[in-house]
């Protein structure tokens, strides 16, 4: 159920920038599946059931309008949870040229 996710997202953000000492001013995140360059889920496995014409609708775009809906249209940039992990990676050990994976409830990399 696409609500259900929106849902539990949203609450989740909203405890998060509760903690913060002033208002949401951009937003980043990851997420699991293939997600465009314009931070739509394009594919993720989270939703297998989802019927495709309900999965346009509501999965594609919900970064971008829980964003907008729930954040005042702030700046959103969501990846994939594996290229997370390799730009993380890259940070903690200053080099480039690697390959993270993410494990999770799927596997993710990048």
């Amino acid at each position: 159920d696409p609500q259900y996710h929106y849902d539990v997202i949203v609450k989740a953000m909203k405890a998060t920038a509760a903690k913060l000492p002033g208002p949401v001013e951009a937003i980043g995140g990851s997420a699991t599946g293939a997600v465009s360059a314009n931070s739509e889920a394009t594919w993720c496995d989270c939703f297998p059931n989802v019927p495709p014409d309900v999965y346009k609708e509501k999965v594609v775009p919900i970064f971008n309008v829980i964003a907008k809906n729930e954040f005042g249209g702030v700046p959103i940039k969501v990846i994939n949870d594996g290229e997370v992990t390799a730009v993380a990676g890259g940070q903690m050990i200053g080099e480039g040229c690697l390959f993270g994976i993410s494990l999770g409830s799927s596997e993710g990399s990048g």
